[in-house]
């Protein structure tokens, strides 16, 4: 369930939500090159971030050496979700943003905390993770730019998880995109069954679908 956050002019974000943001480091399935992201937990054991941090990988390690699985891989809505050893946390509340509000964003230790401003909540339209369609989903066009490797970072009103932070306009316009709550509730919503493995011979993750309990193929 999706609830209101109340509109303000000044972004808000309790301890617990701070210490939910985490560093995702992977290595490109095939080769040898890295990438850093953010990813939020959002319970225990669980860590949600963009699909285009993790597609494609290899490795995936969770801030201090921590080994990660891909579990739920969406290109559509570029979202991905992981499974970790984590601390205890409850299950995030989600929540939605209004124009003019400020909100802050929940940036891993390799970043610098940074506030956006909601400039409107529309249907995006957005190029597919290395594909050629184009989908829409429902998001947030927001002022402010984040840094590279906030990919993935949470957007927190009133210590709610209203979004996630996707992109930032091509162009030198201060702007920043986020995917809304109601995309990563319905994206979570999808059956945690599909395993990844790499394919080094093409470079890319391939599926597979598996009952759960099967053994993971994580390279």
């Amino acid at each position: 369930m999706v609830a209101a956050c109340a509109g303000g002019h000044v972004a808000s974000m309790d301890p617990v939500s701070s210490r939910r943001a985490v560093t995702i480091t992977t290595t490109a399935c095939g080769h040898s090159s890295h990438t850093v992201g953010t990813g939020i937990v959002i319970e225990s054991g669980v860590v949600l971030t963009a699909a285009h941090v993790v597609i494609g990988s290899t490795n995936l390690v969770i801030d201090n050496g921590l080994p990660a699985v891909l579990t739920r891989l969406d290109p559509a809505r570029d979202l991905a979700s992981l499974a970790v050893t984590t601390a205890d946390f409850a299950p995030v509340e989600y929540g939605d943003l209004s124009h003019g509000q400020t909100v802050a964003v929940a940036t891993a230790p390799h970043s610098e905390p940074v506030d956006l401003v909601v400039d409107s909540h529309a249907t995006l339209s957005i190029d597919d993770v290395r594909g050629k369609l184009r989908h829409d989903r429902g998001g947030y066009a927001l002022s402010g730019r984040i840094a590279p490797g906030d990919s993935g970072a949470g957007l927190f009103a009133n210590n709610r998880l209203a979004g996630l932070v996707f992109a930032v306009a091509s162009d030198a316009e201060a702007a920043s995109y986020a995917t809304d709550a109601s995309e990563i509730v319905s994206f979570l919503a999808t059956p945690d069954t599909e395993r990844f493995r790499c394919d080094p011979e093409r470079s890319r993750v391939v599926t597979r679908s598996t009952p759960l309990g099967d053994e993971v193929i994580a390279d």
